[in-house]
């Protein structure tokens, strides 16, 4: 078993604020742009270890988590009184090494293929393509 040491994030924004997100050229290469309001985005870059990959999927996981409880929110509100806080904070922390032994991620090789992506976003757009079908279906 190892212990988690809990550090201060090296960058956070919220995740609703998240408007595009990609990796770079080069694999080590993850970016995001957020509006920051009024008009204003700030691009941030950052360098990966051993590859984006593993960034990139965490992010796009919190998206789709914001983006399904935007949608749940917009469904129930029409039901009952809002209530509580559903605020969702992107936190980037320094981490081990991939290839550590006590690594939380899988170290199983993460490619980037040329078009590898391809069959993910789409799987992301299907992803919320069926949010959306669902929250049709249950508009009055």
């Amino acid at each position: 078993m190892f212990q988690v040491v809990e550090e201060e994030p090296v960058w956070q924004c919220s995740v609703r604020y998240v408007t595009f997100m990609g990796i770079g050229q080069d694999p080590h290469t993850f970016a995001m742009i957020v509006d920051v309001g009024k008009q204003c985005f700030q691009c941030t870059v950052f360098w990966c270890e051993p590859d984006a990959g593993h960034v990139s999927e965490a992010v796009q996981a919190a998206c789709m988590v914001q983006y399904q409880k935007c949608v749940v929110a917009s469904s129930s509100s029409r039901m009952k009184p809002k209530g509580g806080n559903g605020k969702s904070l992107l936190k980037i922390k320094r981490t081990t090494s991939v290839d550590s032994p006590i690594s939380p991620f899988n170290s199983s090789g993460h490619t980037l293929q040329k078009n590898g992506g391809t069959s993910k976003r789409r799987g992301v757009m299907a992803f919320f393509e069926a949010f959306k079908q669902k929250h049709v279906r249950h508009s009055p």
